[in-house]
């Protein structure tokens, strides 16, 4: 990451996380998970998707991951980028429109 910041100095980093970070739910398999999440919290994420894998094993109501994207699609939307990186963030909000399809929730206000 140092690296990326002296090459890239004037480039905004972003830490990103695709999703699919859950262990299988077992005591052990939620060890390594919580570890992971307290290493991505370290190193500077600031955002962490939520994969297939994480849906599936997951044990939050369909409610509470509704509120979830709904502020992951927020703070997409209002993320100040440059012109030439809007197509990601265009990207993401439509990824985020995937998983809602996928878990069959709807975004506030819909």
């Amino acid at each position: 990451m140092n690296q990326l910041q002296t090459n890239y100095p004037a480039m905004p980093l972003v830490l990103l996380d695709t999703g699919n970070f859950s262990d299988n739910p077992t005591e052990v398999g939620d060890l390594r998970t919580a570890t992971l999440l307290q290493s991505m919290k370290k190193l500077g994420y600031k955002a962490i998707n939520i994969g297939e894998r994480d849906l599936t094993l997951g044990s939050e109501p369909k409610d509470a991951l509704s509120v979830r994207l709904d502020r992951l699609y927020q703070s997409a939307s209002e993320l100040h980028l440059p012109a030439k990186y809007a197509s990601m963030q265009y990207t993401l909000r439509g990824h985020l429109d995937i998983v809602r399809d996928r878990i069959g929730v709807r975004a506030a206000g819909k």
